[in-house]
């Protein structure tokens, strides 16, 4: 189906994930409250701090499938935000690859790399199955209803 992430810095294809998104409930599960919806002229670019961030994809044939950001906090410390898939490949597989391909990506990119985190809402089953499928723990409850989740290496 697919074999590789791909980096962006294509504000199209954060626009295109963003065409994902129906709905304030749906934003704020994807890019949590920070992100203002609907998304007008550069909104999403700010919110979510495009140019300051590594944004990878996956397109299966010439189709985005799947988007998400990676931050690094510290030489320690990454964070992988804003996973969302293509409502047309959901259900297929791909979070689970797309979310291992992530986590390899950073570590890869900084060998000195010993923790990842990520926030899920805690009403997302599916996304916390994905993830402690992987070795995330949940560690941290950030109020009202965010799950904070970490894997060490």
């Amino acid at each position: 189906m697919f074999k590789k992430i791909s980096h962006t810095t294509n504000i199209a294809d954060l626009n295109q994930a963003g065409s994902w998104v129906n709905d304030q409930a749906q934003c704020t599960a994807w890019a949590g409250d920070i992100v203002r919806f609907p998304f007008l002229g550069n909104s999403l670019v700010d919110d979510i701090e495009f140019t300051q961030h590594q944004h990878f994809i996956i397109k299966i044939h010439d189709d985005l499938a799947a988007f998400a950001q990676l931050q690094t906090i510290n030489p320690h410390h990454a964070h992988i935000g804003r996973l969302i898939i293509n409502p047309k490949f959901r259900g297929q597989g791909i979070a689970p690859k797309f979310f291992k391909m992530l986590t390899d990506k950073a570590r890869e990119q900084n060998p000195q790399i010993s923790l990842i985190t990520l926030n899920v809402l805690e009403t997302n089953l599916t996304a916390l199955r994905i993830y402690a499928a992987q070795g995330f723990e949940q560690y941290r409850f950030l109020p009202p209803d965010v799950i904070q989740m970490r894997s060490r290496f």
